[in-house]
């Protein structure tokens, strides 16, 4: 939200409002205020609806485009701005450089005229700030709006065409809307969509599209990116190099995937150096195919140390193509690697080689490291442990519900959903009533849940007396699910079951809920008859 002065007339109008308004709201609240009669009011509430519409993002533009219609809260000046006249546009005027600000506000208003005349009068302005409420407009439902917007929008392209940078700067800003011109429908928008993929390829708009590459939005760099690698003078390895640089890493996938495509020799081995460097295991698994696959003689180097990789995706890469051009054995690395002392490299060798060998003996490996320092390690030797022989140690998964990290916790009850028949019921319970850590007790609810349904309704009522109201609140969603499934499965409880159920649901009845403890108890009675 936008910082406002703490002034009479601020605190006036965002009472009504509520707390938290969005943005475009509050423009348009403060707007209706410069039609008061006392000049220093009128004055104030222009200044602020200038900073309010200055700030307002695209997405912001599209908020006012759809809840235009909305009533504000009470306002005093709310009917005479319903009431303007296209005569009456020019009296904002009077407020200088706010002006624009207030005609944009008003391209949302409930009268087409008043909306066809500010749009004329903003197509006479170069502020920047007014080209998505004209973008908006393109599509508004009354043609003569649509006409007047579609005039000013395609001068400002042919402005931008011939060499116009500012003009050319604020339609990129705005590149989003254009896109989304192409799914509306209320107009042909067909031509104005073609313009401005002209303007992109223009060579007057070469040097905009490139201070485009660092524009705030994501989508707007990604276009800049594509438009000016498209270009015949493009200096491809550059604009790549400063894609893989990008923060987005939907941007540095494209540029890793259009590097084989304009790059060869040295100066693609070059871009996938550092391709293999980025944090993006989609982009480290792109190096690892352009340097196996592109490049002559391919780099069996750099794929031995992919071997090592954290993801496991690139490590298959690795794998596959180390094996097909030299017979590689890749377990054999695994093995020497089980020595470092680096976690990274320790938990990568750990899983690689549960990735690629069968030997059950192996087993010994991932048990040696369950105890690890590191916890990328112990989840590593986890999954190993299971791959080789999860279900001869399913104690020691088990046990692993209690390390003090909940991501290993969360590991090993991944694992033992496959195992779950071979843990007792009694080690379940044990963990809900005095595991000391209250992800323990979450994982251990968790994996109650996969068990027959007829045995794990006393264990979700063992969790209803948990002093975690998070683990209260999933115990109480897990029964409203077992209650759902005993309506469809009317399940059969040994003699003395239903009264014992019925003594435990008593116990937490207040937890529950009358409706759904009440539930449980005729669903428990009728499976005793």
């Amino acid at each position: 939200m936008v910082s406002l002065p703490a002034s009479p007339l601020v605190k006036t109008v965002l009472g009504p409002l509520g707390g938290d308004p969005p943005a475009p709201r509050i423009a348009m609240a403060f707007a209706t205020w410069t039609l008061a009669r006392d000049p220093d009011v009128a004055r104030e509430a222009a200044e602020i609806t200038d900073r309010c519409v200055r700030g307002l993002s695209l997405l912001d533009v599209l908020w006012l485009e759809r809840h235009r219609r909305e009533d504000l809260p009470f306002t005093p000046r709310g009917d005479a701005w319903r009431a303007l006249q296209p005569a009456d546009v020019t009296r904002f005027e009077a407020f200088g450089d706010a002006e624009t600000a207030l005609l944009c506000v008003l391209t949302a208003h409930p009268n087409g005229h008043v909306r066809q005349a500010s749009i004329e009068r903003l197509s006479l302005r170069r502020d920047g700030v007014e080209v998505p409420f004209l973008l908006a407009r393109l599509n508004d439902w009354v043609r003569p709006v649509r006409a007047a917007a579609k005039l000013t929008v395609r001068a400002w392209i042919a402005e931008a065409q011939k060499g116009d940078l500012a003009r050319g700067r604020a339609l990129l800003g705005s590149l989003p809307l254009f896109d989304r011109l192409r799914e509306l429908g209320r107009d042909d928008h067909a031509p104005i969509c073609a313009a401005i993929e002209a303007l992109l390829e223009h060579p007057a708009f070469a040097l905009v599209l490139d201070e485009g590459l660092d524009a705030p939005r994501r989508d707007v760099r990604f276009r800049c990116f594509m438009k000016a690698l498209e270009r015949p003078e493009a200096d491809a390895r550059r604009l790549l190099t400063r894609a893989l640089a990008d923060r987005d890493a939907s941007i540095r996938l494209w540029a890793a995937r259009a590097a084989p495509k304009r790059l060869a020799g040295d100066e693609l081995r070059a871009v996938a150096e550092t391709m293999r460097r980025d944090v993006s295991a989609p982009v480290r698994n792109e190096a690892t195919f352009v340097l196996a696959t592109k490049i002559e003689p391919p780099d069996r180097d750099a794929l031995e140390q992919a071997l090592l990789d954290p993801s496991a995706s690139v490590r298959w890469t690795a794998r596959h193509y180390l094996a097909e051009r030299w017979k590689f054995d890749a377990r054999a690395t695994y093995l020497r690697a089980l020595d470092a002392i680096d976690p990274s490299i320790l938990a990568a060798a750990i899983a690689g080689l549960a990735e690629c060998s069968s030997h059950a003996d192996d087993a010994a490996h991932a048990l040696a490291l369950l105890d690890h320092r590191s916890a990328a390690v112990r989840k590593a030797a986890l999954v190993a442990l299971d791959r080789w022989a999860g279900a001869a140690h399913v104690k020691e998964l088990f046990a692993a519900l209690g390390d003090e990290r909940p991501s290993v916790a969360r590991e090993a009850t991944g694992c033992l959903k496959k195992h779950v028949h071979h843990v007792e019921l009694t080690w379940i319970q044990e963990l809900l009533r005095n595991a000391p850590r209250s992800h323990t007790r979450r994982m251990a609810l968790r994996l109650a849940m996969y068990r027959d349904p007829r045995r794990h309704l006393d264990l979700l009522l063992e969790a209803m007396q948990d002093p975690d109201a998070a683990i209260v609140e999933e115990a109480k969603r897990s029964i409203q699910s077992w209650v759902g499934w005993a309506r469809w499965t009317r399940p059969v409880f040994a003699p003395e079951e239903p009264e014992r159920l019925e003594d435990a649901v008593e116990r937490v009845r207040a937890a529950l809920g009358d409706t759904l403890a009440n539930t449980l108890v005729e669903i428990l009675r009728s499976a005793s008859r």
